[in-house]
Protein backbone atom coordinates (compact mmCIF):
# COMPACT_ATOMS: atom_id res chain seq x y z
CA UNK A 1 0.00 0.00 0.00
CA UNK A 2 1.07 3.59 -0.67
CA UNK A 3 2.49 5.14 2.53
CA UNK A 4 3.86 8.69 2.25
CA UNK A 5 5.47 8.59 5.70
CA UNK A 6 7.25 5.21 5.62
CA UNK A 7 8.08 5.24 1.92
CA UNK A 8 6.84 2.72 -0.62
CA UNK A 9 7.77 0.25 -3.34
CA UNK A 10 5.88 -0.81 -6.48
CA UNK A 11 5.29 -4.38 -7.64
CA UNK A 12 4.13 -5.29 -11.15
CA UNK A 13 2.92 -8.89 -10.83
CA UNK A 14 3.42 -11.49 -13.55
CA UNK A 15 0.80 -11.13 -16.28
CA UNK A 16 2.05 -12.71 -19.51
CA UNK A 17 0.55 -10.94 -22.53
CA UNK A 18 -1.54 -8.57 -20.39
CA UNK A 19 1.33 -6.09 -20.12
CA UNK A 20 -0.58 -3.30 -21.88
CA UNK A 21 -2.57 -2.95 -18.64
CA UNK A 22 0.63 -1.64 -17.03
CA UNK A 23 1.03 0.91 -19.82
CA UNK A 24 -2.29 2.48 -18.80
CA UNK A 25 -1.35 2.35 -15.11
CA UNK A 26 2.03 4.00 -15.67
CA UNK A 27 0.63 6.64 -18.01
CA UNK A 28 -1.91 7.65 -15.38
CA UNK A 29 0.72 7.77 -12.61
CA UNK A 30 3.07 9.87 -14.76
CA UNK A 31 0.28 12.37 -15.44
CA UNK A 32 -1.46 12.55 -12.08
CA UNK A 33 1.00 11.38 -9.42
CA UNK A 34 4.55 11.25 -10.87
CA UNK A 35 6.08 11.25 -7.39
CA UNK A 36 4.81 7.69 -6.84
CA UNK A 37 7.07 6.46 -9.66
CA UNK A 38 9.91 8.90 -9.01
CA UNK A 39 10.26 8.37 -5.26
CA UNK A 40 9.61 4.62 -5.05
CA UNK A 41 12.35 2.86 -3.09
CA UNK A 42 12.19 -0.32 -5.18
CA UNK A 43 10.32 -1.57 -8.24
CA UNK A 44 9.57 -5.30 -8.34
CA UNK A 45 8.71 -7.16 -11.53
CA UNK A 46 7.79 -10.69 -12.58
CA UNK A 47 7.60 -12.05 -16.13
CA UNK A 48 5.68 -9.49 -18.23
CA UNK A 49 5.69 -7.17 -15.24
CA UNK A 50 9.49 -7.30 -15.19
CA UNK A 51 9.69 -6.24 -18.83
CA UNK A 52 7.44 -3.28 -18.11
CA UNK A 53 9.38 -2.47 -14.97
CA UNK A 54 12.56 -2.05 -17.02
CA UNK A 55 10.89 -0.27 -19.95
CA UNK A 56 10.41 2.58 -17.49
CA UNK A 57 14.21 2.95 -17.69
CA UNK A 58 14.13 3.85 -21.42
CA UNK A 59 14.48 0.56 -23.26
CA UNK A 60 17.74 -0.72 -21.82
CA UNK A 61 20.51 1.80 -22.56
CA UNK A 62 24.13 0.72 -22.18
CA UNK A 63 24.28 1.80 -18.55
CA UNK A 64 20.97 0.17 -17.61
CA UNK A 65 22.70 -1.97 -14.96
CA UNK A 66 23.85 1.19 -13.18
CA UNK A 67 20.43 2.80 -13.34
CA UNK A 68 18.39 -0.10 -11.96
CA UNK A 69 20.77 -1.76 -9.49
CA UNK A 70 19.19 -1.45 -6.07
CA UNK A 71 16.04 0.09 -7.59
CA UNK A 72 14.49 -2.76 -9.61
CA UNK A 73 14.07 -6.32 -8.41
CA UNK A 74 13.30 -9.40 -10.53
CA UNK A 75 11.69 -12.63 -9.41
CA UNK A 76 13.33 -15.81 -10.79
CA UNK A 77 12.79 -19.51 -10.14
CA UNK A 78 15.97 -21.60 -9.85
CA UNK A 79 15.67 -24.83 -11.85
CA UNK A 80 17.87 -26.98 -9.58
CA UNK A 81 15.71 -26.74 -6.44
CA UNK A 82 12.67 -24.78 -7.69
CA UNK A 83 13.33 -22.00 -5.17
CA UNK A 84 12.44 -18.35 -5.70
CA UNK A 85 15.34 -15.91 -6.10
CA UNK A 86 15.08 -12.10 -6.06
CA UNK A 87 17.78 -10.27 -8.04
CA UNK A 88 18.33 -6.53 -7.69
CA UNK A 89 22.07 -6.07 -8.35
CA UNK A 90 23.51 -6.20 -11.88
CA UNK A 91 27.05 -5.70 -13.15
CA UNK A 92 26.44 -5.29 -16.89
CA UNK A 93 23.73 -4.76 -19.46
CA UNK A 94 24.10 -8.41 -20.52
CA UNK A 95 23.22 -9.54 -16.99
CA UNK A 96 20.05 -7.46 -17.12
CA UNK A 97 19.05 -9.04 -20.44
CA UNK A 98 19.83 -12.54 -19.13
CA UNK A 99 17.73 -11.95 -16.01
CA UNK A 100 14.82 -10.67 -18.09
CA UNK A 101 15.03 -13.73 -20.33
CA UNK A 102 14.93 -15.97 -17.27
CA UNK A 103 11.98 -14.30 -15.57
CA UNK A 104 9.91 -14.54 -18.77
CA UNK A 105 10.74 -18.16 -19.59
CA UNK A 106 7.76 -20.52 -19.20
CA UNK A 107 8.92 -24.15 -19.56
CA UNK A 108 7.75 -25.86 -22.78
CA UNK A 109 5.71 -22.79 -23.77
CA UNK A 110 8.87 -20.77 -24.50
CA UNK A 111 11.20 -23.70 -25.20
CA UNK A 112 12.84 -26.75 -23.66
CA UNK A 113 16.21 -25.38 -22.49
CA UNK A 114 15.92 -22.69 -19.77
CA UNK A 115 18.18 -19.63 -20.11
CA UNK A 116 20.93 -19.03 -17.58
CA UNK A 117 21.87 -16.10 -15.35
CA UNK A 118 25.42 -16.05 -13.95
CA UNK A 119 25.86 -19.69 -14.93
CA UNK A 120 22.69 -20.93 -13.21
CA UNK A 121 19.51 -21.85 -15.08
CA UNK A 122 16.30 -20.08 -14.10
CA UNK A 123 12.69 -20.01 -15.28
CA UNK A 124 9.68 -17.72 -14.78
CA UNK A 125 9.66 -16.29 -11.26
CA UNK A 126 5.87 -16.21 -11.30
CA UNK A 127 5.84 -19.98 -10.79
CA UNK A 128 7.11 -19.56 -7.21
CA UNK A 129 6.39 -15.92 -6.29
CA UNK A 130 4.14 -13.89 -8.54
CA UNK A 131 3.99 -10.86 -6.25
CA UNK A 132 7.44 -10.29 -4.72
CA UNK A 133 7.97 -7.62 -2.09
CA UNK A 134 10.10 -6.86 0.96
CA UNK A 135 7.32 -5.32 3.05
CA UNK A 136 3.77 -5.96 1.85
CA UNK A 137 2.42 -3.12 4.01
CA UNK A 138 4.43 -0.51 2.09
CA UNK A 139 4.33 -2.08 -1.40
CA UNK A 140 1.91 -0.81 -4.03
CA UNK A 141 0.64 -3.96 -5.77
CA UNK A 142 -0.38 -3.57 -9.42
CA UNK A 143 -2.19 -6.45 -11.14
CA UNK A 144 -4.42 -6.83 -14.23
CA UNK A 145 -6.32 -9.62 -12.46
CA UNK A 146 -9.41 -9.12 -10.30
CA UNK A 147 -8.51 -9.42 -6.64
CA UNK A 148 -7.25 -7.46 -3.65
CA UNK A 149 -4.24 -5.69 -5.17
CA UNK A 150 -4.01 -1.92 -4.67
CA UNK A 151 -4.42 -1.19 -8.37
CA UNK A 152 -6.48 -3.86 -10.13
CA UNK A 153 -9.89 -4.29 -11.79
CA UNK A 154 -12.85 -4.46 -9.43
CA UNK A 155 -15.59 -7.00 -10.11
CA UNK A 156 -19.27 -6.32 -9.43
CA UNK A 157 -19.82 -10.02 -8.75
CA UNK A 158 -21.45 -10.99 -5.45
CA UNK A 159 -18.88 -13.78 -5.10
CA UNK A 160 -16.27 -12.44 -2.68
CA UNK A 161 -14.26 -15.66 -2.43
CA UNK A 162 -10.53 -14.91 -2.58
CA UNK A 163 -7.79 -17.46 -3.18
CA UNK A 164 -4.05 -17.04 -2.64
CA UNK A 165 -2.28 -18.11 -5.84
CA UNK A 166 1.52 -17.97 -5.74
CA UNK A 167 1.54 -15.08 -3.26
CA UNK A 168 -1.17 -13.19 -5.17
CA UNK A 169 -4.75 -12.72 -3.92
CA UNK A 170 -7.24 -13.42 -6.71
CA UNK A 171 -11.02 -13.25 -6.77
CA UNK A 172 -12.86 -16.36 -7.95
CA UNK A 173 -14.76 -15.02 -10.98
CA UNK A 174 -15.26 -15.67 -14.68
CA UNK A 175 -13.33 -12.52 -15.57
CA UNK A 176 -10.11 -13.97 -14.13
CA UNK A 177 -10.56 -17.16 -16.15
CA UNK A 178 -10.79 -15.05 -19.29
CA UNK A 179 -7.73 -12.98 -18.32
CA UNK A 180 -5.70 -16.10 -17.54
CA UNK A 181 -6.35 -17.39 -21.06
CA UNK A 182 -5.46 -13.99 -22.49
CA UNK A 183 -2.22 -13.99 -20.51
CA UNK A 184 -1.07 -17.10 -22.38
CA UNK A 185 -2.39 -16.24 -25.85
CA UNK A 186 -1.24 -13.06 -27.64
CA UNK A 187 -4.28 -10.74 -27.66
CA UNK A 188 -5.49 -8.63 -30.55
CA UNK A 189 -4.76 -4.93 -30.80
CA UNK A 190 -8.31 -4.16 -29.73
CA UNK A 191 -7.92 -6.23 -26.55
CA UNK A 192 -4.60 -4.50 -25.78
CA UNK A 193 -6.37 -1.15 -26.13
CA UNK A 194 -9.06 -2.27 -23.67
CA UNK A 195 -6.42 -3.44 -21.18
CA UNK A 196 -4.55 -0.13 -21.37
CA UNK A 197 -7.81 1.75 -20.91
CA UNK A 198 -8.73 -0.43 -17.92
CA UNK A 199 -5.32 0.14 -16.32
CA UNK A 200 -5.76 3.90 -16.61
CA UNK A 201 -9.24 3.86 -15.05
CA UNK A 202 -8.22 1.56 -12.19
CA UNK A 203 -5.31 3.88 -11.36
CA UNK A 204 -7.54 6.97 -11.41
CA UNK A 205 -9.87 5.22 -8.98
CA UNK A 206 -6.96 4.28 -6.70
CA UNK A 207 -5.61 7.84 -6.66
CA UNK A 208 -9.05 9.25 -5.97
CA UNK A 209 -9.78 6.82 -3.13
CA UNK A 210 -6.42 7.54 -1.46
CA UNK A 211 -6.34 11.28 -2.12
CA UNK A 212 -2.85 11.24 -3.65
CA UNK A 213 -3.59 12.96 -6.97
CA UNK A 214 -1.27 15.96 -7.36
CA UNK A 215 -3.61 18.24 -9.30
CA UNK A 216 -6.90 18.15 -11.24
CA UNK A 217 -6.42 17.08 -14.82
CA UNK A 218 -8.00 18.52 -17.97
CA UNK A 219 -10.93 16.58 -19.34
CA UNK A 220 -11.55 15.56 -22.91
CA UNK A 221 -14.06 18.38 -23.23
CA UNK A 222 -11.58 21.07 -22.16
CA UNK A 223 -10.72 23.54 -24.96
CA UNK A 224 -7.22 23.51 -26.41
CA UNK A 225 -6.47 26.98 -25.02
CA UNK A 226 -7.22 25.80 -21.50
CA UNK A 227 -4.93 22.80 -21.97
CA UNK A 228 -2.09 25.03 -23.07
CA UNK A 229 -2.59 27.36 -20.10
CA UNK A 230 -2.25 24.37 -17.76
CA UNK A 231 1.06 23.36 -19.30
CA UNK A 232 -0.36 20.39 -21.17
CA UNK A 233 0.73 19.85 -24.76
CA UNK A 234 -2.12 20.96 -26.96
CA UNK A 235 -3.68 18.07 -28.83
CA UNK A 236 -6.35 17.94 -31.51
CA UNK A 237 -9.86 18.15 -30.13
CA UNK A 238 -11.10 14.75 -29.00
CA UNK A 239 -14.82 14.09 -29.19
CA UNK A 240 -16.45 11.69 -26.81
CA UNK A 241 -18.80 10.49 -29.53
CA UNK A 242 -16.39 8.35 -31.53
CA UNK A 243 -16.13 4.66 -32.29
CA UNK A 244 -13.20 4.04 -29.94
CA UNK A 245 -14.86 5.45 -26.83
CA UNK A 246 -18.16 3.81 -27.75
CA UNK A 247 -16.32 0.49 -27.84
CA UNK A 248 -14.46 1.17 -24.57
CA UNK A 249 -17.73 2.04 -22.85
CA UNK A 250 -18.79 -1.58 -23.30
CA UNK A 251 -15.96 -2.73 -21.00
CA UNK A 252 -16.72 -0.43 -18.05
CA UNK A 253 -19.39 -0.27 -15.38
CA UNK A 254 -22.03 2.43 -15.16
CA UNK A 255 -20.43 3.99 -12.09
CA UNK A 256 -17.15 4.38 -14.03
CA UNK A 257 -18.71 6.53 -16.77
CA UNK A 258 -17.66 9.70 -14.98
CA UNK A 259 -13.98 8.75 -15.44
CA UNK A 260 -14.40 9.17 -19.20
CA UNK A 261 -14.62 12.91 -18.62
CA UNK A 262 -11.11 13.09 -17.13
CA UNK A 263 -9.25 10.82 -19.55
CA UNK A 264 -6.01 12.15 -20.96
CA UNK A 265 -6.50 13.50 -24.52
CA UNK A 266 -3.03 12.24 -25.47
CA UNK A 267 -3.92 8.75 -24.23
CA UNK A 268 -7.14 8.66 -26.24
CA UNK A 269 -5.32 9.82 -29.38
CA UNK A 270 -2.65 7.15 -28.88
CA UNK A 271 -5.25 4.42 -28.31
CA UNK A 272 -7.19 5.51 -31.37
CA UNK A 273 -4.06 5.38 -33.50
CA UNK A 274 -3.15 1.94 -32.15
CA UNK A 275 -6.66 0.56 -32.69
CA UNK A 276 -6.63 1.45 -36.37
CA UNK A 277 -6.73 -1.58 -38.62
CA UNK A 278 -3.66 -1.83 -40.87
CA UNK A 279 -4.32 -0.93 -44.47
CA UNK A 280 -3.79 -3.20 -47.43
CA UNK A 281 -5.51 -6.14 -49.07
CA UNK A 282 -3.27 -8.71 -47.37
CA UNK A 283 -4.44 -7.59 -43.93
CA UNK A 284 -8.08 -7.76 -44.98
CA UNK A 285 -7.60 -11.25 -46.40
CA UNK A 286 -5.88 -12.49 -43.23
CA UNK A 287 -8.79 -11.23 -41.13
CA UNK A 288 -11.37 -13.22 -43.08
CA UNK A 289 -13.10 -15.91 -41.01
CA UNK A 290 -12.36 -18.61 -43.59
CA UNK A 291 -8.63 -17.81 -43.56
CA UNK A 292 -8.52 -17.91 -39.75
CA UNK A 293 -10.31 -21.28 -39.69
CA UNK A 294 -7.83 -22.69 -42.21
CA UNK A 295 -4.88 -21.44 -40.15
CA UNK A 296 -6.17 -23.19 -37.04
CA UNK A 297 -6.99 -26.36 -38.99
CA UNK A 298 -3.43 -26.52 -40.36
CA UNK A 299 -1.80 -26.10 -36.94
CA UNK A 300 -1.17 -29.88 -36.51
CA UNK A 301 0.95 -29.69 -39.68
CA UNK A 302 2.61 -26.30 -39.28
CA UNK A 303 3.35 -26.41 -35.55
CA UNK A 304 5.79 -29.39 -35.69
CA UNK A 305 7.66 -27.72 -38.55
CA UNK A 306 7.95 -24.47 -36.60
CA UNK A 307 9.18 -26.36 -33.52
CA UNK A 308 11.88 -28.13 -35.57
CA UNK A 309 13.00 -24.86 -37.15
CA UNK A 310 13.12 -23.22 -33.72
CA UNK A 311 15.12 -26.11 -32.23
CA UNK A 312 17.63 -26.03 -35.11
CA UNK A 313 17.97 -22.27 -34.76
CA UNK A 314 18.76 -22.62 -31.03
Amino acid sequence: MFDSERGWSICYVGCGFLGSYYVGVTHCLMERAPHILRDARMTFGVSGGALHCHCLRRCLPDDIHLRISGKACLSLTRVDDFKNVLVSEFHSKEEVVDALMCTCFIPFYCGFIPPSFRGVRYIDGGLTNNAPCIDSKTTLMVSPFYGESDICPKSMSTNFQIIDFINLSLQVCSENIYLTIRALVPPSTKVCTELCFRGYLDTVRFLEENGVCDRPQPSLSAPCGELASQGVLAAPEVKLEDDLLDHLRLSIRQWEERFLQILSPKLILALRETAKDPDGYLSKVCNLLLVKVLCYALLPCTLPVEMVVHAVHR
